[in-house]
């Protein structure tokens, strides 16, 4: 019979300190080396260079996509606001990309049935949309929809929930952003209320290719 192997914890720590510090000498959005060659330059099995990557992920200082690929996170300071109205406080980093806005149309309207819904208004209300399309490179790369009661859109209204999904976007959504019907994406949606009577007073909703951000909700 076989003795019974026994398994002992990796001790990551070393690795992941040398990593943030390599780190430093490097610019958001510059991609790690394969995990072959890191765990070469480090002596170190591919498992301890997997847990060491993990704790950087943790630590906020890498970006690890779907395809395994790894990226030096951008700093907070260039997060950027991408709903295009005042009260919110979704924050996004584009791991080093230069996000403009596309597109933006104004417009007043009745609410969306499921946003109508959300917020307990009726359906014929009135409410004005703003709706953005932002792109890096010139591909679209996110959309942010915004539905005020103010017409203005300029309140500073307290957000009173927040929620982070992965799933199929919208038609309208896909469309714009050239995806596929079964492509997911990050939908992030905010709902933010009137400062004196806290009634509800907008929604935004921000739809994002997934591989390209991380995503910080500041409800402050």
């Amino acid at each position: 019979m076989d003795a019974e192997q026994v398994s002992h914890p990796i001790d990551a720590q070393p690795i992941a300190d040398q990593l943030a510090a390599a780190l430093t000498h490097h610019e958001p959005g510059w991609r790690l080396p394969r995990r072959s060659a890191l765990a070469k330059k480090y002596n170190a099995d591919l498992d301890a260079i997997d847990a060491a990557i993990g704790d950087l992920v943790q630590r906020s200082l890498v970006r690890r996509l779907p395809d395994g690929q790894v990226y030096r996170a951008s700093p907070a300071a260039d997060w950027l606001a991408v709903e295009g109205t005042g009260g919110l406080g979704t924050r996004l980093d584009p791991m080093g990309n230069a996000i403009g806005r596309q597109t933006r149309q104004v417009s007043r309207r009745e609410a969306p049935h499921d946003v109508a819904v959300t917020l307990g208004w009726p359906d014929d209300a009135p409410v004005h949309t703003i709706r953005s399309v932002w792109s890096a490179d010139g591909d679209p790369v996110a959309v942010s929809t915004a539905y005020l009661l103010d017409p203005t859109g300029n309140l500073a209204l307290p957000v009173a929930a927040v929620s982070v999904e992965m799933s199929p976007p919208r038609s309208a959504d896909g469309r714009a952003l050239g995806l596929l019907r079964w492509q997911p994406v990050i939908t992030v949606t905010v709902r933010f209320d009137d400062a004196e009577t806290r009634e509800p007073a907008g929604l935004a909703i921000v739809i994002l290719k997934p591989e390209l951000f991380r995503v910080a909700i500041d409800t402050s």
